[in-house]
């Protein structure tokens, strides 16, 4: 007899750690992505919450199995009288989380049971950002949303360079235009000549690139308050919970043993590979080795039979490498009534003052 299908909610940072096992067999049994497991996602989840939001993630059980996971974190917004928001965990920015649900789940059944448990917390709007269009998340709970009562939007998200459908880094190089791809092989050429190259996997000794990733970081130009405290942390802990996932893959350029940049990487268990966050010694901006990295990233994978690479940009120097894109979607999410038109009416007001008054006077550059 099949056990009845429960939900609860993951309110502390203790509780979702204690999650991490239950997590990762979760996302092995239903073939999660690279963002979605419990290496990537947890350390994120600290960073989210050292940053000043409050997790709320809907777990799923049947028994004590955890059969379904969707990570959703609150903050309290000045711009909408205070109200709790609710979206995905930043910091900076947030990656492209998803449903998890175990095979053997009803994805209608689930998504009702999610919605209403959301419909019991005290929150104005969500907000999830980034969507695949493919996501479980975008095609399920809309439907599940609306039939609660709830207004939903589909919105058109950020299009992000990406390189699919090429066979391997001969086929990719063939396409690029002329111009591109002898710039992108002198600087790959260059950074061969000039530095030593370091690739560290889950196979290698990963362990002895922390120092590595730490003196880039804390002589990069995005080294300040927040990346010491919060950031640096993250990206070491992520360096050791993507190898225990085995997506890890982070790329060094080294000039006599000193570490210039770094390009990290994810292994997409359902295949390809994700670019994630790349770093760089400022007093060797000159060597351009961030790009260069990435270039050779990209290379090693078409070579290693995955035809897919997300670039997850959308800077201009990076579409000479993308053949195509990958659209998103933003789901929002949003209460009905009185008080929420209300209090999403002041959030817009602010947000449209604050940007005019950065339009008539900008900010200096530094």
């Amino acid at each position: 007899m099949k056990r009845v299908l429960r939900l609860e909610i993951s309110g502390s940072l203790e509780e979702l750690e204690a999650l991490d096992r239950q997590l990762e067999m979760l996302a092995h049994s239903c073939t999660a992505g690279a963002f979605d497991r419990p290496g990537f996602f947890l350390p994120w989840a600290r960073a989210a919450v050292a940053d000043g939001q409050r997790p709320a993630c809907l777990c799923l059980y049947r028994g004590s199995e955890l059969t379904g996971f969707l990570p959703v974190f609150f903050h309290c917004d000045r711009k909408a009288l205070m109200a709790q928001r609710g979206r995905f965990p930043e910091f900076g920015s947030s990656p492209a989380f998803d449903l998890l649900l175990a095979p053997s789940e009803d994805e209608e059944e689930t998504c009702a049971l999610l919605v209403q448990a959301l419909d019991q917390q005290n929150w104005l709007d969500l907000t999830f950002a980034n969507l695949p269009e493919d996501s479980r998340l975008a095609q399920c709970l809309p439907l599940a949303c609306q039939r609660q009562g709830f207004q939903v939007n589909s919105l058109p998200g950020l299009s992000y360079h990406m390189i699919d459908g090429l066979n391997d880094s001969a086929t990719f190089l063939a396409q690029m235009k002329g111009r591109n791809r002898r710039n992108w092989k002198r600087k790959e050429r260059h950074l061969r000549e000039t530095c030593d190259i370091h690739h560290f996997t889950h196979e290698t000794d990963y362990v002895s690139c922390l120092p590595m990733l730490r003196d880039v970081l804390e002589n990069s130009w995005k080294f300040d308050d927040r990346m010491r405290g919060i950031g640096l942390p993250l990206y070491e802990n992520q360096v050791l919970g993507t190898a225990r996932d085995g997506t890890l893959g982070i790329w060094f350029a080294c000039l006599k043993e000193k570490p210039l940049a770094f390009a990290f990487e994810l292994a997409d268990p359902r295949g390809g590979h994700h670019g994630y966050f790349m770093a760089y010694n400022a007093e060797y901006a000159r060597f351009g080795a961030g790009g260069a990295l990435a270039f050779m990233a990209i290379l090693k994978s078409l070579d290693s039979g995955n035809p897919r690479y997300d670039l997850w940009s959308t800077r201009g120097h990076m579409s000479q490498l993308a053949n195509c894109a990958r659209a998103t979607t933003v789901l929002e999410v949003r209460r009905r009534g009185a008080l929420p038109r209300l209090r999403l009416a002041a959030a817009e007001q602010i947000r449209a003052v604050r940007h005019a008054l950065q339009t008539v006077n900008p900010r200096p550059q530094a």
